[in-house]
């Protein structure tokens, strides 16, 4: 085995696991409703150690995207950049750090057309702040 990821993890599963061998990438849930990996130390703690952070459900995953990209925010956010709910939220991932990759689904061609797109949407600080803001409690 030439690299090693994790998945699901906390910061203290990442620690006990480079006592062992060195960790290329941890895959876990984050979205703007799921911010936990962000707000807690972990994707800091990745990037200060050189691990790659990919997020699944970067959106809201299988149940939850629907909810997210109808939410007033969104929607205003994606009428400003002329672009859709889901490559802004995937923009507003891109923001978090040079260690982030976010892995959107691609259940629809529109979706797999769209999501590369997101690298070339630039948010404005104050619209990142926003979306730092939104919670599950929305």
């Amino acid at each position: 085995v030439l690299h090693l990821g994790l998945s699901n993890v906390k910061i203290d599963q990442i620690k006990a696991a480079l006592t062992v061998t060195r960790i290329e990438t941890v895959q876990n849930r984050a979205n703007p409703a799921e911010q936990r990996d962000f707000k807690n130390g972990l994707v800091s703690f990745c990037a200060d150690n050189g691990i790659t952070c990919i997020h699944h459900s970067p959106v809201g995953g299988i149940f939850n995207h629907g909810e997210t990209v109808k939410h007033p925010l969104f929607r205003e956010l994606a009428e400003r950049y002329e672009a859709s709910p889901y490559r802004v939220i995937l923009a507003w991932h891109l923001t978090k750090g040079p260690n982030i990759i976010p892995i959107p689904g691609g259940s629809k061609i529109s979706s797999v057309t769209d999501s590369p797109r997101a690298v070339d949407l630039v948010l404005s600080a104050e619209d990142i702040e926003r979306i730092d803001r939104f919670d599950s409690k929305h």
